[in-house]
């Protein structure tokens, strides 16, 4: 309870401050739009055709600084906010970075200097690389109650701080930090934690807690950006950022301007280094359970070649300069500095059902550009068409094997995992992206869709306390155990509260 206290006092004196809304915020844009071209209507029919568990809800292409496509679903507008997931940690990474470059820590720093709790040999560059030898399962398949990701979020992390419970799990014993790749959520909270701690030891608290704004959001004009953080105060890195379409266009965009943003430099030049080339783990070897395609850099996906293992870039569709930003649910941010290209797609579908379309997407994407009266991309495939002769040498991250099946036992951990994920979820979707409550309840159902399925007819009962902004659920009204999340301001948005 002493932590939880805390987390009120803290986020009371930081939520209150003063930011603007939406209203013309995307007037930075120059729109070249032709609803008739083939672009559109292509993209139409792929990407908001009615296909099963596909759920777009904005989907944006920006050519040579002109919007060429833009369209939205599901009741979401230009004007809100939407999840990142998993890019969040992507943007988190240019956070960090500018904070380690404010507070002198360098890629090098031993994570154990930074982060007591931990004992190992990782650097924070292994963190960012996604090789810290810690033993994190990173799975989602069937019911995902042992998956280290799910605990971190809804179970364990809720009670003790999401980077605390991945600094508490063993090392790997098939692995060295620093000579692998594994994508693992917990990293980048242990980056985000050893920062936090950083900031504490020096006296800067206040600082810490303003800093995603001051070094990046207010310097790109997205000032009402939502980052959520856990119970010790720490900004969850891995998962929880919420901000507009036109906003993630901006990062985009910065992205493609090779890291400025009206003539100053915003990611620094080190960390853009860093994100648009392989890590070496990835040139040696991927683990079991996480993607063998994945060009994977610093807490960025790239569309090179992984040359150490002889593999071809993994979106033919795409240029290879490409850098990604790839979230669950079909979040996609992608950035081209030579092509001068950003695409953007904002989804919640039924689990990872477009990650078998992204390259049709692309591809689409290139043949309509032309109808659009724009300047098309060269892909990959057209520039290394060799690369591509023999196929089975791509192996989709989507169809990877899962490690570990559900037991039996499984399903009597799925009553705590249920209420605290629609808890949390649903504040976050009601108090931060301002959605009606069916629109929530329809949502949240897309997001574990075997969860859901194994607990059938068993939904919790949720109940929304609108003039506290706090999201009690239940699976046994009045008597069974229950979650609670609460509304902490448009800033820091919502924390499952421990129980």
């Amino acid at each position: 309870m002493k932590i939880w206290l805390k987390l009120t006092l803290v986020a009371g004196a930081t939520f209150s401050l003063p930011f603007t809304g939406h209203a013309g915020c995307d007037q930075w844009l120059q729109r070249k739009l032709n609803p008739q071209s083939s672009l559109s209507i292509a993209l139409d029919k792929l990407a908001f055709g009615g296909d099963e568990g596909v759920h777009t809800d904005a989907l944006l292409v920006l050519k040579d600084s002109k919007l060429v496509y833009e369209r939205y679903g599901q009741n979401y507008t230009v004007n809100s906010k939407h999840r990142s997931w998993s890019m969040s940690k992507s943007i988190g990474g240019i956070i960090m970075a500018q904070a380690m470059d404010q507070l002198r820590l360098k890629p090098s720093t031993p994570l154990e200097q930074v982060i007591p709790e931990y004992r190992g040999q990782a650097s924070l560059l292994d963190l960012f690389q996604m090789s810290s030898g810690i033993r994190f399962n990173e799975e989602y398949y069937g019911i995902p109650v042992n998956s280290d990701a799910t605990k971190m979020l809804y179970l364990k992390g809720p009670q003790v701080g999401f980077a605390e419970y991945t600094a508490s799990l063993p090392p790997r014993v098939d692995a060295k930090p620093g000579d692998h790749f594994y994508y693992s959520s917990g990293d980048s909270n242990l980056i985000m934690k050893a920062i936090q701690n950083t900031y504490g030891w020096r006296g800067m608290g206040d600082e810490y807690a303003q800093h995603p704004w001051d070094l990046f959001f207010d310097r790109m004009g997205i000032p009402d950006a939502t980052f959520e953080r856990d119970v010790q105060n720490t900004f969850v890195a891995s998962s929880y950022m919420y901000m507009t379409p036109v906003d993630y266009l901006k990062i985009g965009q910065l992205i493609a301007n090779r890291g400025i943003y009206e003539g100053e430099r915003i990611i620094p030049l080190w960390y853009y280094d860093l994100m648009t080339q392989v890590a070496p783990g990835v040139q040696k070897r991927a683990l079991p359970g996480t993607s063998p395609t994945r060009a994977y850099s610093a807490l960025f996906s790239t569309n090179l070649p992984i040359e150490g293992r002889g593999l071809p870039s993994e979106y033919p569709g795409l240029p290879e300069d490409a850098v990604l930003m790839i979230g669950y649910q079909g979040q996609l941010l992608i950035s081209s500095a030579k092509e001068n290209l950003v695409i953007l797609r904002l989804a919640t579908d039924k689990g990872p059902v477009f990650s078998s379309r992204r390259n049709e997407l692309f591809s689409t994407i290139q043949r309509g550009l032309k109808s659009a009266d724009v300047e098309s991309f060269q892909s990959v495939q057209e520039a290394h068409p060799d690369w591509y002769a023999n196929r089975s040498l791509i192996q989709s991250a989507s169809t990877l094997t899962p490690r570990t099946k559900v037991k039996f036992g499984d399903y009597f951990k799925l009553p705590q995992l249920l209420h605290a994920l629609f808890a949390k979820e649903m504040c976050s979707c009601l108090f931060v992206l301002k959605r009606g409550f069916e629109e929530c309840r329809q949502d949240l159902t897309a997001t574990l869709p075997n969860l859901l399925r194994a607990a059938l007819p068993n939904r919790p009962t949720i109940d929304v306390n609108w003039r506290q902004k706090i999201v009690t659920t239940q699976l046994i009204p009045m008597i069974g155990a229950k979650s609670e999340a609460l509304f902490f301001g448009d800033k820091l948005g919502c924390v499952l509260k421990p129980e």
